[in-house]
């Protein structure tokens, strides 16, 4: 499923990514990576 927030999310992600490496991207991803309902 892709939506179109989905670029806007890379985006942000590779911001985080040359910002903190893993601290912000981990939290990033368990988020994102949580199941909604």
């Amino acid at each position: 499923m892709k939506k179109p927030m989905a670029a806007a999310v890379i985006n942000r992600f590779r911001t985080l990514m040359l910002c903190s490496k893993y601290r912000f991207d981990f939290m990033f991803i368990y988020r994102y990576s949580s199941p909604k309902p």
